[in-house]
């Protein structure tokens, strides 16, 4: 059964039949007349609108038009205009279950990722052009952006952005309360980060004394990491390395001769500690470099 679908034309009496019919079939209509892929019945968490709908019952569906995916659970939200489709059919606990599958989004205006761990609030914001994303396995699923990324996380402590040539982001697809649904990412290069954090630090030498500190940071690189295992949070870059790290209005310390360079990050993804290694025989170096006040 095919379906070709655009914004009806028809009052209310005929729109209430056609939204019985189209749930059916897993598409119905939302508020603004605008369609809504997967039957909220056997998957509430995910929902995909746009203006224009067409498709074949069970096996694949394309929106055009204002297109916004949005999964609940994951707290994941893309906007785009336009996104094709097919039907994953999976059974949960004994019940057949309708979940998008091998998504290609095309025009993505942006995709946001919010996450609450140790109480603080952060946001994952990427700006791309296309977007694909497909299930990996029962627990996780896959997003790859192969033209061009640029990705940032802030939250009330600080910000980190990075720009790539390409990314690929593994997702948890049912992630539990102040657990990060975002697991790892991974961008191609050349790569280049910078950031900020705000920490309280021990004043004056006495521990029951702190005072907030500005730490900022910024690294270039062949490749960029981020994966978050529960206990252990990291950022890794390697290749052609570069590294420089100040705090407050202080000169900053740049870092060369490295191969690699990891972040060690703590629950709240403040970055705890940094690690810098040379596999080679190049030297790491580190020259203090001015913060260009003034005299």
């Amino acid at each position: 059964m095919n379906l070709h679908l655009t914004k009806p034309q028809i009052h209310k009496g005929q729109q209430v039949a056609v939204v019985l019919t189209l749930a059916l079939l897993s598409y119905g209509f939302i508020q603004q007349n605008q369609f809504k892929v997967v039957d909220s019945r056997t998957n509430p968490q995910i929902i995909i609108t746009g203006d224009q709908a067409e498709g074949e019952y069970r096996k694949s569906f394309a929106l055009k038009g204002n297109v916004r995916y949005e999964n609940k659970q994951s707290k994941i939200v893309v906007a785009a205009e336009e996104i094709t489709g097919i039907f994953r059919i999976e059974k949960v606990d004994g019940k057949e279950k309708d979940t998008p599958d091998n998504l290609k989004m095309l025009g993505v205006k942006s995709l946001e990722q919010e996450a609450e761990q140790a109480g603080v609030v952060s946001k994952l914001t990427v700006i791309t052009n296309q977007v694909w994303s497909s299930i990996v396995d029962g627990s996780t699923s896959k997003i790859t952006m192969p033209n061009g990324v640029k990705a940032s996380r802030k939250s009330s402590l600080g910000e980190w952005n990075v720009t790539g040539r390409a990314a690929e982001i593994v997702t948890l697809r049912f992630p539990q309360k102040d657990q990060n649904s975002v697991t790892e990412m991974v961008l191609a290069g050349p790569v280049d980060m910078s950031g900020f954090q705000l920490v309280d630090k021990v004043a004056n030498g006495d521990k029951s004394q702190t005072a907030r500190v500005k730490q900022t940071f910024s690294a270039k690189a062949d490749k960029f990491s981020y994966s978050d295992k529960g206990s252990v949070r990291e950022i890794r870059m390697s290749g052609n390395l570069s590294y420089s790290f100040a705090e407050d209005d202080a000169d900053a310390s740049e870092m060369t001769g490295a191969r690699t360079l990891i972040l060690v990050l703590t629950e709240k993804n403040e970055v705890k500690s940094f690690k810098l290694s040379s596999d080679g025989p190049e030297k790491i170096k580190s020259v203090r470099r001015q913060s260009g006040k003034g005299s």
